[in-house]
């Protein structure tokens, strides 16, 4: 009875929060909490003696779960080009994600990563509801090269990029049962 009792609970649940997060259109005068998609940016820029750097970022998912940590993860190098995945604090369900780059020094340059009101989205209220918005991101210039990346104006990590391709040693270890399970949730939603 008791194991019954339980997956039906768990299953409205789900179900009930599917059927809000990500539902059909509010009617007018109507509150719901939405999603509003995938925002991907770029931006090239061609520096003094022809010297070229470009990145991008790109939303994947958002995670109710706070307590998660800003951390850059799965940083890869191939060429010139370094890629990572993130995650950024928003304060509401409706924001979206922008960067900039410039370039700090001769072989140094800074990413900083916003969450910022969705424009597009046309609805006057949205729920107050701090999350994580999950992001992916690459950088490429000529290297070697020294990447610092900042949320909301705040170092988070900086990366130095040589030559060698391959994963960062640092991102070798293995994430917990329970931090993959918190991942899976996240991207559910």
């Amino acid at each position: 009875m008791k194991k019954t009792l339980f997956t039906a609970i768990t299953a409205a649940l789900i179900f009930s929060a599917s059927a809000v997060v990500g539902g059909p259109k509010p009617d007018e005068g109507e509150l719901a909490i939405t999603s509003s998609g995938s925002t991907a940016s770029g931006t090239t820029a061609v520096g003094p003696n022809s010297t070229s750097y470009s990145s991008t970022i790109e939303m994947a998912g958002r995670n109710p779960n706070i307590s998660i940590e800003e951390e850059i993860e799965n940083i890869t190098y191939s060429e010139n080009k370094v890629s990572f995945s993130s995650r950024i604090q928003a304060p509401t369900p409706c924001h979206v994600l922008e960067h900039k780059i410039e370039k700090v020094e001769e072989d140094s340059y800074r990413i900083n990563v916003q969450t910022v009101k969705d424009q597009l989205d046309n609805q006057s209220v949205c729920a107050e509801q701090t999350l994580m918005i999950k992001y992916e991101g690459s950088f490429e210039a000529e290297t070697p090269y020294t990447l610092e990346i900042r949320h909301n104006n705040q170092t988070v990590d900086t990366i130095k990029a040589s030559d060698i391709a391959g994963p960062n040693p640092k991102d070798t270890r293995e994430k917990t049962l329970v931090s993959r399970v918190m991942d899976w949730i996240g991207n559910l939603f």
